[in-house]
């Protein structure tokens, strides 16, 4: 690791040799440190005084840029590169903290007082590997949502994620909203995410035109427990899931999109889950997988 640290380090002509010392450093002893992650705990597994970990750790750094650099041979090398967003809770006991505020915690289902981290990957699908780009604190801002705040961190780094051949983000559900999809689509990137299974979807009319009035866009709600035979079969996964797509028009993100469906029957029991993506060209298959 070491040896991987420091040539990246060389690559990055931006940071002094002072800077590049401490940093190697500090990812040095963050592998072998036992309990908090503190000054005085890493200066126990560093040659570094507590003191000096103090007086480096408000300098600026990319971090972004290291790991790009650290990744360029992956990158490469992939054929298939997709990037992945997701927030992270983490518990937090003081009352001070900078970005303190209430947020969901997936583990135990409700929102609880904290700190949140979005943490931006590289996938590598061939191989179903993640590796982090960067990392973002949630702090809240007077006159912007938290959604604002995550497309921003996304529209901030489009640029290098396209220099990277990345077309594609991958998020959950919740990032289903328009003042998220919409900033993040108009930089190029499509997104590829899971639904809600009561997603507010409508079929598209296909039908002739009657000659009279408005034509005719939209041809009902989308049920996916009755509307079977609209849907497309495109296969079966290897666990035996059944694969259905269409393109269908959200009303949420005011846009059509790729809606595709796995579907399991077991007995009279149905089962289903829901996925998106704002390329209404992409392959289903492509896209569960």
């Amino acid at each position: 690791m070491d040896t991987i640290v420091k040539t990246t380090l060389n690559t990055m002509s931006s940071v002094k040799k002072p800077q590049k010392t401490v940093i190697a450093q500090l990812l040095s002893a963050l592998i072998v440190v036992q309990g908090k992650a503190n000054f005085r705990d890493m200066s126990r597994y560093s040659p570094m005084s507590e003191k000096r970990f103090q007086r480096w750790y408000p300098k600026v750094f990319d971090f972004f840029e290291f790991n790009h650099l650290t990744l360029k041979d992956l990158c490469q090398r992939a054929t298939v590169l997709i990037a992945a967003l997701d927030a992270r809770f983490m518990s937090k006991s003081g009352k001070l903290t900078d970005g303190l505020g209430m947020f969901w915690r997936g583990c135990t289902s409700r929102t609880e007082s904290g700190l949140e981290l979005s943490l931006f990957c590289v996938v590598e699908l061939l191989s179903n590997t993640a590796f982090a780009l960067k990392a973002f604190q949630t702090l809240d801002q007077t006159g912007k949502s938290r959604v604002d705040l995550y497309a921003e961190q996304v529209t901030g780094l489009a640029r290098q994620l396209a220099s990277m051949g990345i077309s594609y983000l991958a998020v959950d559900a919740y990032y289903f909203k328009e003042r998220f999809v919409s900033p993040v689509t108009a930089t190029g990137l499509q997104i590829v995410g899971k639904l809600r299974r009561d997603a507010d979807l409508l079929w598209l009319y296909t039908g002739t035109y009657s000659g009279r009035g408005r034509p005719k866009v939209y041809d009902g709600k989308v049920c996916f427990e009755s509307d079977l035979r609209r849907f497309t079969y495109t296969g079966v996964l290897e666990t035996g899931e059944e694969v259905w797509a269409a393109v269908v028009y959200s009303k949420c993100l005011k846009r059509q999109i790729r809606l595709v469906m796995l579907r399991t029957q077991w007995k009279k029991k149905v089962g289903f889950a829901l996925f998106y993506s704002t390329d209404t060209t992409l392959e289903a298959m492509t896209l569960v997988s």
